[in-house]
């Protein structure tokens, strides 16, 4: 960009415009202060900045003042017109710093965060998984929420909101989903296929955007779970088929649903996190890495994903590079 071209978008703007005003107030009243007053108690340019400063400013601290006539008549100009035009200066800049405010929690701003994680749509469970979300990436990643509603849901420091229908590819692309790294499609309260619908073509959209997007949809008939594949989702959850299993679980096998709850959430005792295999694995058994993982990060290997399949307490198993490990464990393991 040059400077050419950077001074042209300061020319056109409002605030470019002002703030050149008041430094070229400043800049002409010291000027002329000084010519008028170097012979009496403005004797220096820095005494001349100076006196032009406060009195546009009103501050007044009357260490220095004109003497002549010449002197106080400019005094006069940079007290009625600097004031103006410094006042003008500062109610743009509040009305931008509150109309950001109002664009952020409107979700009319545009997001230019790089590896955040998408949540697309809102209904009765969306709150609690932001909460988790937030704690589990530590406040440090950010959480875009997108979702047709008026203002943002959630006020933390890491949760952005971006209004409108997340099955728009300008609404995506406000989001920056082309840099997102994962992103959560949540079903609709609402009963029939229509929820599904738009939970399976926000996928579609989001795939068509960036494929490299890892990205999860909650579904409420498993007979649309077919939709998703087509349309790419990489993991596809059906929430009442989920709670019915869960339900059923927790009457044969008594405490199963409070220990699937505990490692579902970050928040409390042991969770249930996703790790590369570290070098040092590459090769080894999985009973040798589930005694390794014991020793060293007193944490329990539960299953491998290998090339997109997932092993749960596999018999037999080699470890290899690109395989990730799930494990239960109070923090996450490092490599």
């Amino acid at each position: 960009m040059t400077l050419r071209f950077r001074f042209s978008r300061i020319w056109h703007h409002p605030m470019g415009l002002l703030a050149l005003a008041v430094l070229l107030f400043v800049g002409l009243g010291s000027i002329g202060m000084y010519a008028l007053e170097s012979d009496h108690d403005i004797s220096s340019w820095p005494d001349a900045i100076w006196y032009s400063f406060v009195t546009m400013t009103t501050v007044g601290y009357g260490d220095l003042f004109p003497k002549t006539g010449m002197g106080r008549a400019l005094g006069i100009v940079l007290m009625v017109l600097g004031v103006g035009v410094l006042g003008m200066f500062t109610a743009n800049v509040a009305s931008l710093l509150v109309e950001k405010a109002m664009n952020k929690d409107e979700g009319l701003e545009q997001i230019d965060d790089i590896n955040h994680y998408l949540v697309c749509g809102w209904n009765s469970r969306a709150e609690q998984v932001v909460d988790e979300l937030v704690h589990r990436l530590h406040g440090v990643t950010t959480v875009v929420v997108v979702a047709d509603i008026e203002h943002t849901p959630v006020h933390h420091h890491s949760v952005r909101f971006v209004q409108g229908d997340s099955t728009d590819e300008r609404v995506l692309r406000r989001a920056n989903v082309h840099k997102a790294k994962a992103a959560l499609i949540l079903s609709a309260d609402t009963k029939g296929s229509s929820a599904d619908a738009s939970a399976v073509l926000t996928v579609l959209t989001i795939e068509s955007i960036n494929s490299d997007v890892y990205t999860c949809v909650e579904l409420q008939d498993e007979t649309n779970a077919q939709h998703c594949r087509r349309a790419n989702a990489d993991e596809i959850l059906v929430s009442g088929h989920m709670t019915s299993k869960l339900l059923a679980s927790s009457i044969l096998d008594p405490g199963s649903a409070q220990v699937l709850s505990e490692l579902a959430t970050g928040s409390v005792g042991n969770s249930l996190y996703r790790t590369p295999v570290a070098p040092d694995l590459v090769g080894s058994g999985f009973d040798e890495a589930l005694a390794l993982f014991r020793d060293r990060h007193n944490a329990v290997l539960l299953a491998v994903q290998h090339q997109g399949r997932l092993l749960i307490n596999p018999k037999s198993h080699t470890m290899a590079t690109g395989d990730h490990l799930f494990v239960i464990a109070e923090r996450p393991p490092k490599s």
